[in-house]
């Protein structure tokens, strides 16, 4: 077919007509075709929040996985480990969010084949750990 032969609007390779039902069918077998691994918004970033003066090894949460996947965290860090097969994210010190200079940590989780960069806050949640101290026993408060 050459291009001049073509009529404006017809398309280039005339199909049968197709039922609802068929183009759907059609539809769901192209979803089903293999192609590259796209990471959604949501994988991309994730929110765990962590309670502080936890032991090493308390677990955080897991990183959304894709089979075949390794995961690492983008730079050495001193409070975190990632279990490069399962994406599970642990404490490796107990935290102290007082000495924190924010209750919020970013880490950047990267992916293998290909490399896909997960952003990951992990919100440090305070713990009671300063009991209040009182100079009596009792007090009494008297309103007007």
């Amino acid at each position: 077919m050459d291009l001049a032969d073509r009529a404006p609007g017809r398309p280039w390779l005339q199909l049968p007509p197709l039922s609802v039902f068929q183009l759907l069918r059609v539809f769901w077998l192209l979803s089903q075709l293999p192609g590259p691994a796209q990471v959604s918004g949501a994988e991309q970033r994730q929110v765990f929040q962590v309670l502080e003066e936890q032991p090493p090894g308390t677990l955080v949460g897991t990183i959304q996985t894709r089979p075949g996947f390794t995961y690492r965290l983008s730079e050495s860090h001193a409070l975190f480990a990632i279990n490069s097969s399962t994406g599970a994210l642990y404490t490796t010190a107990t935290i102290d969010r007082e000495s924190l200079p924010s209750d919020v940590i970013n880490l950047v989780v990267l992916s293998s084949s290909p490399t896909y960069p997960t952003e990951v806050r992990v919100l440090v949640r305070d713990l009671n750990d300063n009991a209040p101290v009182f100079p009596d026993p009792s007090i009494v408060v008297t309103f007007k």
